[in-house]
């Protein structure tokens, strides 16, 4: 069995992030508003995702550590609070999969990547 290297798995995760939200964005629970922004942090998790899968560049993982803690802020704030003008709502499954994706993301994004030994020597650490 290959291992994985954890700079492939956080394009993984973001995506994976992506789709919840997509998924969340197009359940019809939520208010107008709510819908269209959990869309476009679909959207902007889902680009990070390629970027990061492609370039793995600083700009990408800023983006999906920003879409992972708006996820975990909107998630504690519509569980605890609730949105402008309603009572909070009820922690499920999908509330549930949309706080450990995010966690997720965020240990993936932030932990740093292995270094590369030269190409010249190859016993160099």
């Amino acid at each position: 069995m290959a291992r994985v290297a954890p700079s492939h798995l956080a394009p993984t995760g973001t995506a994976l992030l992506g789709l919840l939200l997509g998924r969340a964005a197009v359940s019809t629970a939520h208010e107008p508003y709510a819908s269209v922004l959990l869309g476009v942090l679909a959207a902007i998790a889902l680009l990070s995702a390629a970027r990061l899968g492609t370039a793995r560049c600083i700009e990408s993982r800023v983006a999906a550590t920003a879409v992972a803690l708006a996820t975990v802020t909107g998630v504690v704030l519509a569980s605890t609070v609730g949105p402008p003008g309603s009572t909070p709502h009820p922690v499920d499954v999908t509330v549930v999969a949309l706080a450990l994706a995010a966690a997720a993301v965020l240990t993936l994004v932030v932990a740093p990547e292995p270094e590369r030994a030269p190409a010249g020597d190859l016993y160099a650490r």
